[in-house]
């Protein structure tokens, strides 16, 4: 967290003596597509306990402010901003008898810090940069099945890149963002640890406001 800000610190202050400075505040929906391989974990004996998939994620929202930093072509986009995301996962119990299939739903709340570097040509925008995603809560789902445990990095990385459009005071943007750690290093399935197919990966679109 401190190496974000740092990092954006730094970054406002090299554009600032001769760039123009624009603030506005944002909102929009994400959706994402996490791993889709289901897991199988075992007990002492090899025998199936629990099998555990994403069944969908769902769309989520953000909302915060971000600032437009431009000097000739160039520009700079910090945020901040706060995102909730929703997924349902199918979770199938052979522990106890016959085996049974639930879908339980839970929904990830962090701040994400997005600082985008690229090009403006006009009113278009197109940017690549990091974004740090600051964990804040989640609501029990998975977790309330025995042995099951989820385990938040305080702060993962990732990037985006996308494009956008600045019309008077109004900003459109449509993102893809990618996460560099792997969705099921958060899980832990009777002392294993989950790990889905794909790392996190989303879309976004907003809808913004320039002061």
């Amino acid at each position: 967290m401190k190496k974000l800000l740092f990092v954006l610190t730094l970054g406002v202050l090299a554009f600032q003596t001769q760039a123009q400075v624009r603030f506005g505040l944002k909102a929009g929906v994400t959706t994402g597509a996490l791993g889709t391989d289901d897991l199988t974990f075992v007990d002492r004996n090899s025998l199936e306990t629990i099998k555990l998939g994403v069944q969908d994620a769902n769309y989520g929202f953000h909302f915060g402010a971000s600032f437009q930093i431009k000097t000739g072509l160039f520009f700079l986009q910090p945020e901040i901003l706060l995102n909730s995301q929703n997924v349902d996962y199918r979770l199938t119990d052979f522990s106890e008898g016959p085996a049974f299939t639930r879908i339980v739903n839970e929904t990830y709340n962090t701040i994400d810090i997005p600082i985008l570097v690229g090009f403006k040509l006009g009113p278009l925008r197109a940017g690549l940069g990091p974004v740090g995603k600051v964990h804040l809560n989640n609501t029990a789902g998975i977790t309330d099945f025995q042995g099951i445990k989820e385990d938040f990095k305080a702060v993962a990385l990732g990037y985006q890149a996308g494009i956008g459009l600045n019309l008077w005071k109004l900003t459109v943007d449509l993102r893809m963002e990618r996460s560099f750690d792997q969705f099921g290093e958060q899980i832990t399935v009777f002392g294993q640890n989950a790990n889905f197919a794909q790392s996190q990966k989303k879309l976004s679109f907003s809808v913004g406001y320039l002061f």
